[in-house]
């Protein structure tokens, strides 16, 4: 504990923090734009009453790259059971859906990424999800996790 008395006004302390959400970012790469016409993203969080939670969904469209390698969106949900579905239109016309569900966890980031497989001579759409433990997280002022 700290003590301030008339002697001390002045006491540092350190703080252990965790995070208590998940991070979850959606990640474009830059292939995806030769090969798609159009690659949606949807996150759907339902409800978890209990816990106080209300449904959440967002969707993100295939950016403009502007020269970058990759395009990434952050967003954090509380852990909970998170909903995505990906669509797009693999050139010239093949339709592509692909739907899952992710259990996230307090503490982790979660990092879902789009990209083109040029493995084994064949070009294919790819979406790997991963998971990475928050070690560290810059909190600048006025930080909120729900923007």
């Amino acid at each position: 504990g700290i003590v301030l008395d008339a002697s001390h006004l002045s006491q540092t302390a350190d703080v252990k923090c965790t995070v208590a959400n998940t991070k979850v970012s959606v990640v474009y790469d830059s292939s995806v734009s030769v090969w798609f016409s159009m690659l949606d993203v949807t996150l759907c969080r339902n409800a978890v009453s209990e816990r106080g939670l209300i449904d959440r969904s967002l969707n993100f469209s295939l950016p403009d790259f502007n020269g970058e390698a990759e395009k990434s969106f952050d967003n954090w949900f509380a852990p909970s059971e998170l909903s995505y579905a990906i669509d797009g239109i693999f050139r010239p016309d093949t339709p592509v859906t692909l739907t899952g569900t992710i259990q996230m966890e307090a503490g982790k980031h979660v990092r879902i990424v789009l990209k083109i497989d040029r493995e084994s001579g064949q070009i294919k759409p790819e979406v790997s999800i991963n998971y990475e433990d928050i070690y560290y997280l810059e909190c600048p002022q006025g930080f909120d996790p729900y923007m």
